[in-house]
């Protein structure tokens, strides 16, 4: 006997071998839970229908003869086909199906089945009530089944179809792009299958996310109220009736950039125009520009990507109203920063000066500073002092600058922070210093007056002058001495310096007197009284002197003198028998001055000395004689008596008197002549 199950028809054939004087056989085939089906068949074989799913028969075959049963074949084992699952159900999540079901009676095994309309399949099998279908497609609609299976059946027995749909597949060319005034961004996709709907998500990854949502016909949507210089990330969802589609692809989108505010601009006072503009700092990165007209056009002075920026090569004493753009690869915005630039004052110009010697005066002129408030001037001397003065005008003047100083002067424009570098120096020569300590000295034997005076500042040349009377004789010098040799004698001169450059004349010093040597005594005479010996020496006043010596000097070295402050003076007592060279000296304080001329003078003859008389009484004569007398050239003898006197005269040293009384005495004097009579 055999026992054949049909797993298609669910039929099964038992046949078997004829029994002798069999007429007809009955197949009865019992399950273990009671389940029974027969079949009677004249033949060797017949169908078993209606067998229950999932049971394990046991079948027997009797063979009937003319209706009585005889005896029965050994039992066949038969297992039915498994029942058909039932109660499907799927969890799904993004291209896998869990799929469950009730156990089927029967079976040993499970096959599953997710077959696509376009023939797409995805399998699974097991031995328990759930499979997992892994690889699912999204955008699909999916009829699962599942086949029961066991060693009878293994293909044959599958569950009613469950209809499982898909998520939508992400959305494809995703795109991002941004209003950039408008802080908005329109995303556009590609539309997916069975979607009903879709969102797009911003998210900066900072805490910031934005979304927007479209319907199933939609490929764009706009999202607003984005932060300024963000970087998102883009991406879109399709929405499905059931399931949601995985995040498309990401996409990146740079909002438009920060506009910078609390905006500072710090202003340096070098004179490369230099300035330094900071702001607040600004999400993101972006490309700053700063622009200002500049020379009647629009120019970026400078660009970075820092929240400051330096700026160079400005002009001085200029305002700059400053514009800022931002930029990145997605925008580029111009706003006005509602600041400028005020550079540094310009260097003044055109800078001149002026002395005013005469009042110790200096004063400054110069073109106007674009951007000066105010202007320093400063005069510098040689000797480091300086002169400072500050306007608000193109001009300064100083009433206190110094006698023969040299002085640099520069001028500074300034504003309320800085100042300007220094103008080109213009020089102010003031008038040179009064000269001090003016003193002059008179050489009296070369009749030369010699002028000193301390060095006056400033002083290239000197000019002297001495003043007598109506005469005025002037003489320059560039050292501090000056020598006269032109004075007249016997003049009190008033001697000035006076100093001088090529710029001021300088005041004159104050005078210095200075008496000249007196002139020189002339019309010397002398007159003798000769019995007294008194010697008068007279000469013509002279200028200049306070008082005059008469000199009397004989070659042997005897010397007389008389002094007199008039021009007459007597020596009394000259040495007698001499001849004298008379001469007259006029002086004052500075010098003594003698005539040139002399004259000549024979004093009084000496008196004779070692007189003796010797009297001849035969004739009544008397020879007196001497000793001789310097100075005597003749000598006159008297004899003088009571009665008579008696006289004789002899160039020898002795004389004879005659006619001498007799009986008188006499009385004898020999005088001393010089050759002129007494």
């Amino acid at each position: 006997m055999s026992v054949e199950l049909n797993c298609t028809t669910l039929n099964t054939l038992v046949s078997w071998s004829s029994a002798a004087v069999a007429t007809g056989y009955s197949v009865q085939a019992t399950s273990m839970n009671g389940h029974n089906s027969s079949c009677s068949e004249m033949g060797t074989s017949c169908d078993l229908n209606n067998l229950v799913c999932g049971e394990e028969y046991s079948v027997v075959v009797e063979a009937m003869h003319t209706g009585c049963p005889g005896p029965a074949s050994a039992p066949a084992r038969l297992v039915t086909e498994p029942c058909v699952p039932v109660n499907l159900c799927v969890h799904y999540n993004v291209s896998t199906a869990q799929v469950m079901w009730g156990a089927a009676r029967g079976a040993s095994s499970y096959s599953v089945q997710a077959v696509t309309d376009g023939g797409s399949t995805v399998t699974c099998s097991s031995t328990n009530t759930s499979c997992s279908l892994n690889g699912l497609q999204c955008s699909q609609m999916y009829n699962v089944t599942v086949m029961a299976q066991n060693l009878a059946c293994n293909s044959t027995v599958t569950s009613e179809p469950y209809r499982h749909m898909t998520e939508p597949c992400p959305p494809t060319n995703v795109q991002a792009s941004v209003a950039c005034e408008q802080l908005t961004s329109t995303v556009s996709w590609q539309q997916s299958d069975l979607a009903v709907g879709y969102a797009a998500y911003f998210d900066n990854q900072n805490g910031h996310t934005a979304s927007c949502v479209g319907a199933d016909t939609d490929t764009q949507c706009v999202v607003s109220g984005m932060m300024c210089g963000t970087v998102y990330n883009v991406w879109v969802k399709a929405l499905g009736q059931q399931y949601n589609s995985a995040d498309s692809t990401v996409v990146s989108l740079t909002s438009a950039p920060c506009l910078p505010r609390e905006v500072e601009v710090e202003v340096g006072c070098n004179p490369n125009g230099a300035a330094v503009v900071s702001w607040n700092a600004t999400n993101g990165t972006a490309n700053f520009s700063l622009t200002a007209i500049v020379s009647g056009s629009l120019q970026t002075i400078c660009a970075t990507q820092q929240n400051s920026c330096n700026v160079t090569g400005l002009s001085c004493g200029e305002t700059y109203d400053l514009s800022v753009t931002a930029s990145n690869e997605q925008c580029s915005l111009t706003a006005s920063m509602h600041a400028n630039i005020t550079t540094h004052p310009c260097v003044p110009r055109n800078v001149t000066t002026y002395a005013q010697c005469e009042v110790n005066a200096g004063s400054v002129s110069w073109g106007p500073s674009d951007g000066a408030e105010t202007y320093v001037a400063v005069a510098t001397g040689l000797d480091g002092h300086d002169h400072e003065c500050l306007t608000n005008s193109t001009s300064c003047t100083w009433n206190n600058l110094h006698c023969g100083e040299k002085y640099t002067v520069v001028v500074r424009a300034k504003d309320g922070n800085c100042t300007s570098l220094p103008s080109n120096s213009s020089v102010i020569h003031m008038d040179p210093c009064v000269p001090h300590n003016v003193a002059g000295t008179v050489d009296c034997d070369m009749k030369v007056v010699s002028l000193t005076w301390d060095s006056s500042n400033g002083t290239n040349l000197y000019m002297v002058t001495g003043e007598a009377g109506n005469k005025t004789i002037a003489l320059t010098t560039n050292v501090t001495t000056a020598y006269f040799s032109d004075f007249s004698c016997g003049q009190n001169y008033s001697l000035t310096v006076t100093p001088q450059n090529q710029y001021c004349p300088g005041d004159s010093s104050v005078p210095a007197s200075i008496h000249t040597w007196p002139c020189p005594p002339a019309g010397i005479s002398t007159m003798q009284d000769c019995l007294s010996g008194i010697v008068m020496v007279t000469w013509q006043a002279t200028n200049g002197s306070d008082y005059s010596t008469a000199t009397m000097q004989t070659d042997t070295g005897i010397s007389e003198m008389c002094m007199s402050d008039s021009s007459v003076c007597s020596i009394p007592g000259l040495t007698c028998g001499h001849n004298f060279s008379v001469s007259v000296t006029a002086s004052n304080q500075q010098c003594n001055i003698t005539s040139t001329q002399s004259t000549r003078l024979q004093s009084v003859p000496c008196v004779p000395t070692n007189v003796s008389a010797v009297m001849g009484c035969a004739n009544n004569t008397a020879v007196v004689s001497w000793s001789a007398s310097q100075g005597a050239v003749q000598y006159s003898v008297t004899a003088h008596s009571s009665h008579s006197n008696l006289k004789c005269h002899t160039f020898n040293l002795s004389c004879s008197l005659d006619n001498i009384t007799c009986g008188n005495r006499y009385t004898v004097q020999v005088v001393a002549m010089d050759g002129q009579l007494l």
